[in-house]
């Protein structure tokens, strides 16, 4: 008899701050963050493992939604599926292994929603595609094997091959770091402004932008754009010299100040401004309801669009620098669920010793 052994992960969600476009080509780098809470996968796997059609079953849940799958469905659409076929084809994954697996895999995303179950732009399919892959790789023998890879693959299959990788990277490695895209990306860790016994501490907050906007459209469109702008290159140098400018910021080489960080995120507020123009996906970051705070207030706050377009819009600000308005607007803004306080993630993949809330 097969004995069934039970397992608990869990692993974070993640934004770009910097970067937009950038990454999706070779070389092309970004700052990415791990943030907005985590997801976590229940593993209740064979470890009997016998040769033969799996008995597996992936589910996947999130607020008014969810998927499930089994290899003897075969072929599907499902972020679970493309995982599955991604971890068996791999020269590096379990392989054959996963065939006789039986038991289940259960994948919840919840927290990156909001409160009436919209995604909150904090990479639930890579985090969910993490977690799938995490609990293949715990139905082979072979221990010390990782899922990185495998959820990096199937997540871009997934996505139609226009997926960076720095959602997934972000998770798994948890906390900020700069992301260099391409076809083997990287990952080096650097440091966000956000421990509370550091002098050097800034408040950041995610809001609502104006309107939705479709991703590889909007990548489309940037890439387009530099197959027919000659003079391209200026704009797109301007915005790799701004990044690299943050990411220098944040290695920890040198002792920053709250003010550096606003005022390159402000180029880079600008930067994403003309960018949005000049491609036809608008990356001003206005707030919907909140006209008192402004874009930019020198050494106090700034506002930057964060993704393709102004979906999302981080605000971030020194401690106790905003007017009574501000803070207000900001607090309207919360009780809509509009906006919310960005919480660092500061570990990444990670196992856990029980379920999640104790269940």
């Amino acid at each position: 008899m097969n004995r069934v052994e039970t397992r608990y992960w869990s692993a974070p969600g993640s934004l770009l701050i910097a970067g937009e476009y950038l990454i999706t080509e070779e070389g092309g780098f970004g700052v990415a963050l791990a943030a907005g809470g985590r997801s976590y996968l229940e593993s209740n796997l064979s470890i009997n493992r016998v040769p033969g059609d799996s008995e597996l079953k992936m589910e996947g849940y999130w607020p008014n939604g969810g998927e499930k799958w089994s290899p003897q469905d075969g072929e599907s659409p499902s972020l679970a599926a493309a995982v599955w076929k991604q971890c068996r084809d791999s020269k590096r994954g379990p392989g054959k292994n996963i065939t006789g697996v039986s038991g289940q895999l259960l994948v919840d995303t919840s927290e990156f929603y909001d409160k009436r179950g919209r995604k909150l732009g904090l990479g639930s399919s890579a985090a969910a595609a993490l977690l799938y892959s995490r609990g293949l790789f715990n139905s082979s023998p072979i221990r010390d094997l990782q899922p990185v890879d495998c959820a990096l693959q199937a997540h871009s299959i997934w996505q139609g091959g226009r997926g960076s990788g720095y959602d997934v990277l972000t998770s798994a490695n948890g906390g900020s770091g700069r992301f260099t895209g391409g076809v083997q990306p990287k990952w080096n860790k650097l440091s966000w402004p956000d421990d509370s016994e550091s002098p050097r501490i800034l408040e950041s907050w995610l809001i609502k932008g104006l309107k939705a906007v479709k991703s590889p459209d909007a990548v489309s469109r940037f890439q387009r754009w530099r197959d027919s702008k000659k003079d391209s290159y200026h704009l797109v140098s301007e915005i790799s010299e701004n990044t690299e400018n943050l990411c220098s910021l944040l290695s920890d080489v040198r002792d920053y100040t709250p003010e550096e960080i606003l005022e390159s995120i402000h180029h880079l507020a600008i930067s994403g401004i003309q960018l949005g123009e000049e491609i036809g996906v608008p990356g001003k970051p206005l707030i919907p309801g909140a006209p008192e705070i402004p874009l930019y207030r020198r050494g106090s706050l700034t506002l930057k669009c964060l993704g393709a377009g102004n979906e999302t819009i981080l605000l971030l600000f020194i401690p106790d620098c905003l007017s009574s308005d501000e803070k207000k607007s900001l607090k309207r803004l919360q009780e809509s669920g509009q906006a919310m306080p960005l919480k660092v993630e500061h570990e990444g993949l990670k196992s856990e010793l029980r379920p999640r809330d104790g269940r």
